[in-house]
């Protein structure tokens, strides 16, 4: 029978009535002979032996006429409900045709139909079971309240929860993925032996203790997120045993990261040597990579021994053992930033430098384990002697979360703790070996400053100036976010960049649009940054649909749309718009509008429109310009084809043309603003090549234009 059953009674005398009894306890109602006994909700609950009696009215006799075992029947899902196929608010879609309750244990197996859970009103079973390969959808706003066993072997996503909260502890089983967890139960739950749950987003812990029996593992992918753990409340939740930390790192670059744990107890290297490579001094029996030279690929940071004024500071000091007998300046300490150069794969790399030969590093994902930082957190700096030297420390990010670096370093610095107006991250897309790149703390709360928020991913540190040694860094759980400002381990995220110069190539502003269809036309608090005007000198931003001055806009790439920008000036001359990086999805293409002019440019990556600002208000303004988005349209070959080499030039450039029949040939070079600086007739040709000098010409921009009969191609030339 099922959740509301029915036990069909047959072979009872005519002059009889039959019961359901329980240990001598009647759990139905009366009923005659031959009839039904109906078995409301909750009544039979677990498998168990019931009595089927029966009295005979004629002498007044009881007795048993057989024993059942009677299982209750489990929720099961089944989908397919036409025109509801996923929805598991659909009774139709369960076999027992009602939407499960708090009294109901679920299961789901793998199937093509996987349950979709959306809306706001919480949704709420027994036991949640699923089968190997089953997974369940569950939307932004939705929730699924768990009240016992949490057994996953499938996958649950989706930006919505499963909340477990129960008053008594409960259950987690299985080896399967969940997107974001809640733990609301005091009484706790716990992680079976032999299980593991994948966290692919959050893990928050409202109430309760989590016992992960070293069996909790935080996922991190080739998407921008890694799993965190949220924000924990100042008591009365807390995690108990160690925790497994993923870290994707992102292909395609062969240099140096900057790694730390959130760990409160010191790790050793030989964790990351697992998924990476890490070479140094012994080789393998020191427990590094052996190579030819065993040169060592991993550092920390001594600012007692550091010199930060000459090339290669002293400071950097290689590990030299990574095994079981390393001593303690070989592991890896709470809050401490190592250097770790990344070479790809496992196995990738090794080879680089003794054979010459290239390639390029794939993605790997390296993981540490351990008991997790809760709660407030505290690292000591250190200094050494020579304070203008000796000052910089790397200071790693102690939580399991991205953390709000810039508001944590501000306030140390209005304690007196660091010095500096700055702090420094490693950014490893930068150049030719990564650099450091400065993040500014705004100004002190004495000149009415405030902290500016920059917020840095788990698993990686900072370079922060000490002002004393012993200075301490304080962290509390209210600094974790789920922002990221940097993706020093992913791609970075891919804007499409405008940047406004002047004829020399000193930029005067730049535009980031990020098409992006989680957002929106209007300004979105957690997409766009708001353009501050009223400061300064000059200005460049497109306008949101709600009529917000924007610095970073994301929206929606949407084709035959319009975003206008805005430019102000106090300066009257010529200006260049570039578009420094081009960013849009396949099949889509941005053009630059100059209505004034009623000029139109193709913004391909490179591109750039000379314009001029002079006493004429409707030479700027919000008014001045506008980018249309355009489906892509199909190239058409028109036969004149042509290249410009070397480029950029010094002394002189060639050009290659062919046009595709006998045409009349001419080439003319300008200027940024337009002046023609070269012209020359070359006659009537199919193809040819041209020489041209630049020796008269000054360094800077400028275009070269071919005309073939009424065909023409115009390229950009760099005169350094």
């Amino acid at each position: 029978i099922g959740h509301t059953g029915t036990v069909y009674i047959t072979g009872v005398p005519s002059d009889a009535i039959a019961y359901m009894v329980d240990s001598g306890a009647v759990i139905n109602t009366t009923l005659s002979a031959g009839g039904t006994l109906n078995i409301s909700t909750g009544v039979i609950s677990t498998p168990h032996n019931y009595s089927i009696v029966s009295v005979a009215n004629a002498v007044c006799t009881t007795y048993v006429d057989t024993t059942v075992y009677v299982i209750p029947t489990p929720m099961q899902w089944i989908g397919g409900a036409t025109g509801h196929t996923t929805d598991w608010n659909y009774a139709n879609n369960w076999a027992c045709n009602a939407v499960p309750t708090i009294s109901d244990n679920v299961f789901i197996d793998s199937g093509s139909f996987n349950p979709t859970i959306t809306g706001t009103t919480p949704f709420t079973t027994g036991d949640l079971n699923l089968a190997q390969g089953a997974s369940i959808v569950i939307d932004a706003g939705a929730t699924l309240n768990v009240k016992g066993t949490f057994n996953n072997n499938g996958k649950l996503s989706g930006d919505g929860k499963v909340v477990l909260n129960n008053t008594t502890l409960q259950a987690i089983k299985g080896r399967g993925t969940v997107g974001n967890l809640e733990l609301n139960n005091a009484g706790g739950a716990v992680i079976d032996t032999g299980s593991r749950m994948v966290i692919a987003s959050a893990l928050s812990i409202t109430s309760g203790t989590l016992t992960t029996h070293d069996s909790l593992e935080l996922a991190s992918t080739d998407t921008l997120s890694t799993a965190r753990i949220a924000t924990l409340p100042s008591s009365g939740a807390a995690i108990s045993g160690k925790v497994k930390m993923d870290q994707y790192v992102m292909g395609g670059y062969r240099r140096y990261r900057f790694v730390a744990h959130p760990f409160k107890d010191t790790i050793s290297l030989g964790q990351l040597q697992n998924y990476i490579d890490i070479t140094g001094p012994g080789g393998a029996t020191n427990g590094f990579r052996s190579t030819g030279s065993n040169a060592p690929s991993a550092f920390r940071l001594d600012p007692y021994t550091s010199n930060s004024s000459i090339g290669y500071d002293p400071g950097w000091k290689p590990f030299t053992k990574i095994n079981s007998s390393a001593a303690d300046t070989n592991k890896v300490h709470p809050g401490q930033g190592i250097r770790l150069f990344f070479r790809g794969a496992k196995g990738e790399g090794l080879g680089y430098g003794a054979s010459g030969g290239g390639y390029t590093p794939s993605s790997t994902i390296f993981k540490m384990s351990g008991n997790v930082n809760q709660g407030n957190v505290s690292i000591a700096l250190q200094q050494g002697s020579d304070t203008a030297h000796q000052s910089f420390n790397m200071l790693g990010n102690p939580y399991p979360s991205p953390v709000d670096m810039g508001s944590v370093i501000w306030r140390a610095r209005e304690a007196g703790r660091v010095t500096g107006a700055a702090f420094y991250i490693f950014d490893p897309a930068i150049g030719n070996g990564g650099n450091f790149v400065t993040v500014g703390l705004g100004l002190p709360a004495a000149s009415g400053g405030s902290p500016v928020s920059y917020y840095v991913q788990a698993n990686t540190c900072i370079q922060v100036r000490a002002a004393g040694d012993g200075a301490l860094i304080d962290f509390t759980e209210a600094d974790k976010s789920a922002n990221t400002s940097n993706y020093l381990y992913k791609a970075p995220v891919s804007y499409t960049s405008l940047a406004v110069y002047d004829e020399n190539y000193h930029v005067w502003d730049r535009l980031q649009l990020d098409f992006n269809d989680k957002a929106t036309d209007n300004e979105d608090r957690l997409h766009d940054a708001a353009k501050p005007m009223g400061i300064a000198d000059f200005n460049f931003y497109s306008t949101s649909a709600d009529d917000r001055k924007l610095a970073i806009d994301s929206r929606p790439f949407a084709a035959e749309k319009v975003i206008p920008l805005g430019v102000t000036s106090n300066y009257q001359q010529n200006f260049i718009i570039r578009a420094d990086n081009v960013a849009i999805p396949a099949g889509g293409k941005l053009v630059l509008h100059d209505k004034l002019l009623e000029k139109y440019v193709d913004l391909n990556a490179g591109a750039e429109y000379a314009f001029t600002i002079s006493k004429d208000k409707a030479t700027q303004g919000d008014n001045r310009f506008e980018l249309s988005l355009k489906p892509a349209t199909k190239a058409v070959d028109n036969g004149l084809h042509v290249t410009m080499t070397p480029n950029p030039a010094t002394d002189d450039v060639n050009i290659t043309f062919t046009t595709g029949s006998q045409q009349q040939v001419s080439v003319r070079v300008t200027d940024i603003s337009g002046v023609s600086v070269y012209s020359k007739d070359l006659g009537v040709l199919q193809s040819g090549k041209v020489n041209i000098s630049l020796n008269s010409l000054a360094a800077g921009i400028y275009m070269v234009e071919l005309k073939a009969g009424d065909k023409k191609a115009v390229h950009r030339l760099v005169k350094e």
